[in-house]
């Protein structure tokens, strides 16, 4: 575990990074070698971490966290808060999508869920209360139960003294592509398009425009604003219930000609 060295006025969350990555960096003999090593270590794509040193975009939730768990040499977002500069756990804290602080990034949990669609769609589903084993033999057959040994395996599920399975406080630090392919499950499964004209019952609507930056960036802060919104509405404790529901949020640019912005991987 180590502590990085906190400046006595705070940076912006941009130049904390640039400074934090450079001193990283420095450690090694070459620097576009240590570059591709932090690639490799933190699951990052190296021009994640160029874009980062031009100070070009300001990091996202999964950036930071992936980073600091390099630079910190640490699992948890306690961990991460007391070690790292303010700035850096402030924000992680206010993006943390997971609502906890006791989430422990675990390559072999994600590499185990990027190879297996049933495990991942069992690991979502699990977000929304318990499953039995009757409902996931029936829903997914004898590979379901397999694939949620290997989640209980991995410690991200567990079983309850009534004997249904549960999530555990471990969990996965959820990449975009596995949000994005946990999103493309639960449509698969789960969206009844037949459903669509009752509004009480579903909601859908997809929209295709030229838009200028400016534009773009409010869509964007009323998309993460209409999420906060969610969260809110959930945890109040007189709107638990039985209905389990999935919602997805994505709005992004349509890169025909350059697709160099991606900043995560």
């Amino acid at each position: 575990m180590e502590i990085l060295t906190k400046p006595q006025t705070q940076l912006s969350l941009i130049d904390q990074v640039d400074l934090d990555l450079r001193a990283y960096l420095s450690k090694s003999r070459n620097f576009q070698n240590g570059v591709r090593l932090l690639a490799q270590k933190s699951g990052l794509h190296v021009k994640t971490i160029d874009r980062l040193l031009q100070k070009k975009n300001k990091p996202s939730y999964q950036t930071l966290y992936k980073l600091y768990c390099v630079f910190l040499n640490v699992t948890t977002i306690d961990q991460m808060k007391l070690l790292s500069p303010a700035v850096i756990g402030d924000e992680i804290d206010r993006m943390n999508p997971n609502r906890s602080h006791k989430i422990s990034y675990s390559p072999n949990a994600e590499s185990e869920l990027q190879q297996n669609d049933t495990a991942l769609l069992i690991y979502a589903i699990l977000g929304s209360g318990p499953l039995s084993e009757t409902v996931i033999r029936k829903k997914f057959g004898e590979f379901g139960f397999i694939s949620l040994q290997k989640l209980m395996d991995l410690n991200l599920v567990e079983e309850s003294p009534q004997g249904n399975f549960k999530a555990t406080s471990t969990q996965v630090n959820l990449t975009p592509k596995l949000l994005l392919r946990i999103s493309q499950l639960f449509i698969q499964h789960f969206f009844r398009s037949e459903s669509a004209d009752f509004k009480s019952e579903n909601y859908i609507a997809v929209l295709s425009e030229s838009v200028s930056d400016q534009a773009y960036a409010q869509i964007l802060a009323l998309d993460r604003a209409h999420f906060e919104e969610k969260l809110k509405i959930i945890d109040r404790p007189e709107n638990r219930g039985e209905n389990r529901i999935f919602s997805v949020q994505i709005s992004e640019k349509m890169q025909v000609l350059n697709d160099d912005n991606d900043l995560d991987s």
